[in-house]
């Protein structure tokens, strides 16, 4: 199925998790969120979302500062 990741148009396998896809782009879950169709997914959901053909997924850093 095609998803929109950061972005670009990709292909991925169906019934891919928010955490598959992070692991498969070699994003460190415990660095990064990410932002499927512009709802932020709390980490502790990330392996329990699944995602369908067309969503669109931002995987961002999250950087402290202050």
């Amino acid at each position: 199925m095609k998803i929109k990741l950061n972005g670009s148009e990709i292909e991925v396998n169906d019934n891919i998790s928010v955490l598959e896809l992070m692991k498969m782009k070699n994003f460190d879950s415990t660095k990064y969120v990410a932002i499927v169709n512009e709802d932020v997914i709390p980490k502790s959901k990330i392996s329990e979302v699944i995602l369908k053909e067309g969503d669109e997924v931002e995987i961002i850093t999250m950087m402290g500062g202050g």
